[in-house]
């Protein structure tokens, strides 16, 4: 007996009235700010108006791909930013609704496979989905613009997930050839629409598989099926093993940026990801927040002792997940549903520790084995008083801390001073209050808290530079010599920490060149910046900090400094930007002869990467009209 899809008028009531509840509860948060990656994301949407839509798609700067999909949903936002954070939280909180949607939709395609009686699939549906929607882990996701990406991702993965259950449940028998067909299209297209919106969505066989493995583990699988599965199934998540195989080298290589090894964050993850259990489990008022860069490295297995006890949990609930699939078919399919999600973020790839957006889309697979237990409990609790009672507590819980947790979203200054205060050794937490009090004008304070952050981690040249930023683009005053001779010195031994650095010199070298920051000492400036390129923790931003160094030489009009320095930017790190800065140089100097060089070789060596192509088309057009100016003139 399939399920059906189309909602009955019970359905339809309770969905009003969990949409409503979930706008209601997230509405106060949309009045919150821009945050963190939200800026250097965002940022190249005022550009759009002057170098079109193609431009600011295809040049993402967040992962490999560039996530074109949703850089096009913020384009279509553009007139929004910067003034309008709550345009787009508002399009993040419809995603999220349609997201709890599928949620529902997924769980009502499951109930039959799991053992739901079907007169309590609809209620079982609705428990996860609504349990899904309001819990306090999610809110990051939503309020956190840029984490459109996640939702995105999240959207088109579970509508493959759904799409390929309803055609596994109504093509059977003579009809499978059929169903296989739209299968296959079903999981090329929603995984492809999933992976331009953010790479985890090449995970989507991997969830059909996990699927397969424990929900339908009593149905019968075909010969056709099986040759099926290996080709599109199997054999896609084979194709993105060999690729971080071949890719491991340059991923180990970028572990020299970051404070701890490929090791220690493959151990330390594994606490991480049992926090996140115990946080989806038992939510606690002030355990989520964007800053958990404080959380402590684990050295070794019993480096802390709690790293050892996190590898057992998590060895024995797969073990015994597995090995009693068939009795426990609920436990074993949520746990390897929710590591399954894991899989990219959580091991070896060189990314941030901990990020509670990561459990989006894993905690669908707790929230149905929660769902489970709570169908359970109302079969066997004598009443149905006492178990509409749990419930109702249970959602009562989670409503309050969603709403806590909103508010402190909704007001910058408690969610700055809150945040520092629950996570005082996070470097980020500091930087944030930080900024709060220069956007509200209140620069001494901001001066005191990067004085209170160069004091906890001397080795950190980034509030030093925090502190430049601040003192001529904002105070308009001017550094001595040896304040100066301080910086170079903290340079010279400075460790690199994420990527908070890279991304002050860069936005301070802009400002500078745009005119948006008046710096007579820009030469001290650059030496800075050629003394962090030769420190060996540095190393992997050689190319782009030479590539700083040419734009603020031009500012200086050194050319001859400037084409050294991009040169020699091109040669370490031949990145498109680093291109397209040398064009602009040689156009400056009047050499038209090598920026037509330089141009061919940007066409040769990107002639085989459409998103190169489109992201830097206008401004190509634009130097070729020059060039053509320049040889007519001639």
């Amino acid at each position: 007996m399939q399920a059906k899809l189309l909602p009955s008028k019970t359905e339809i009531c309770f969905a009003i009235a969990l949409i409503g509840l979930v706008t209601i509860v997230y509405f106060p948060g949309l009045y919150g700010e821009f945050s963190l990656d939200d800026f250097p994301n965002l940022f190249g949407l005022q550009l759009i108006s002057v170098s079109g839509y193609l431009n600011y798609i295809f040049d993402g700067v967040t992962g490999s791909l560039g996530r074109p999909l949703s850089l096009l949903t913020f384009a279509l936002q553009y007139s929004a930013w910067p003034g309008d954070p709550f345009a787009f939280k508002l399009v993040n909180l419809i995603i999220h609704l349609f997201n709890g949607f599928l949620v529902f939709l997924l769980c009502k395609l499951l109930a039959r496979h799991l053992g739901i009686a079907a007169k309590q699939t609809i209620l079982f549906s609705f428990f996860v989905a609504a349990l899904w929607l309001l819990h306090p882990m999610q809110i990051s996701t939503v309020l956190y613009v840029v984490q459109r990406m996640t939702e995105l991702s999240t959207f088109f993965t579970l509508c493959g997930v759904c799409s390929y259950l309803y055609i596994r449940d109504n093509y059977k028998d003579e009809r499978e050839i059929r169903g296989l067909f739209y299968n296959s299209l079903i999981i090329v297209i929603f995984g492809t629409l999933a992976v331009l919106s953010k790479e985890n969505g090449i995970l989507l066989p991997l969830f059909i598989l996990v699927i397969e493995t424990f929900a339908l583990i009593n149905i019968k699988k075909s010969l056709h099926w099986r040759i099926w599965a290996w080709c599109f199934l199997v054999f896609p998540l084979v194709l993105l093993g060999i690729y971080l195989a071949i890719n491991i080298g340059s991923t180990l290589q970028g572990y020299a940026s970051r404070p701890y090894t490929v090791s220690e964050r493959l151990l330390t993850e594994a606490v991480i990801v049992v926090e996140y259990l115990k946080d989806l489990i038992l939510p606690h008022p002030s355990a989520f927040t964007l800053f958990h860069d404080d959380f402590p490295v684990s050295t070794g297995f019993l480096s802390p002792p709690v790293t050892g006890i996190s590898i057992g949990i998590i060895f024995s609930l797969l073990t015994v997940s597995f090995v009693y699939r068939k009795k426990y078919t609920v436990l074993a399919f949520g746990i390897f549903w929710f590591f399954a999600g894991h899989l990219l973020e959580s091991t070896y790839l060189n990314l941030e520790l901990y990020f509670e957006h990561r459990n989006y889309l894993p905690s669908v697979g707790i929230f149905i084995i929660i769902g489970f237990v709570f169908i359970y409990l109302l079969n066997r609790l004598p009443g149905r008083l006492v178990s509409c009672s749990l419930i109702g507590c249970l959602y009562l819980f989670l409503i309050i801390i969603t709403i806590f947790e909103i508010r402190v979203w909704a007001n910058p200054a408690l969610q700055a001073i809150e945040w520092a205060r629950i996570h005082p050794g996070s470097r980020r937490a500091l930087n944030n209050l930080g900024f709060y009090y220069l956007i509200n004008q209140k620069t001494n304070k901001a001066l005191e808290v990067y004085d209170e952050f160069a004091s906890k981690y001397p080795d950190d040249i980034y509030p030093y530079i925090k502190k430049i930023s601040i003192i001529y683009c904002v105070q308009q005053e001017r550094l001595d010599e040896q304040q100066w001779k301080n910086i170079y010195k903290k340079a010279k031994n400075a460790t690199m920490y994420g990527t908070e650095t890279w991304a002050e010199l860069d936005s301070l070298t802009m400002s500078t060149n745009k005119g948006m920051c008046k710096m007579p000492d820009l030469i001290n400036f650059a030496r800075v910046i050629l003394i962090l390129a030769d420190n060996p923790k540095f190393q992997r931003k050689r190319g782009d900090l030479h590539g700083l160094v040419a734009i603020i030489a031009v500012n200086v009009g050194d050319l001859r400094a400037a084409l050294a320095n991009i040169n020699e930017a091109l040669r370490l790190s031949p990145k498109p930007t680093t291109f397209m800065v040398k064009l602009h140089i040689l156009m400056a100097a009047g050499l038209y002869d090598e920026a037509r060089e330089t141009l061919r070789k940007y066409k040769e060596e990107y002639k085989l990467n459409p998103k190169v192509y489109l992201s830097n088309k206008v401004l190509i057009e634009d130097i070729e009209r020059q060039i053509r100016r320049m040889d007519v003139s001639h």
